[in-house]
């Protein structure tokens, strides 16, 4: 990748570790992608949502350690505002 001259015996360590031109990680998907893709991956890939297991709301996968943080401070009343048990029943009586 970055056409230094190593050992082949060296060369698969190098790529993996070493190398500062190998292809970066996404994130979000944890697959390599080209460094000169990778922004625009990121914005696409990270736009992506998941099911949060404590609330159910969808949440981006840019945002979910955001919302891991409001979520978890809020979590036994959310469920409660957005189903209102009670409301129906103050109002008739």
């Amino acid at each position: 990748m970055c056409n230094k001259k190593m050992e082949r015996r060296h060369l698969l360590d190098h790529e993996k570790d070493e190398c500062t031109e190998r292809p970066p990680i996404c994130e979000f998907c944890q697959l390599e992608h080209p460094l000169s893709n990778l922004k625009e991956h990121k914005v696409s890939c990270g736009s992506r949502t998941e099911r949060c297991s404590d609330c159910g709301r969808y949440v981006k996968l840019m945002d979910q350690l955001e919302h891991a943080q409001i979520c978890s401070t809020t979590t036994p009343t959310a469920s409660k505002d957005l189903v209102p048990e009670d409301d129906t029943s103050d109002t008739d009586g």
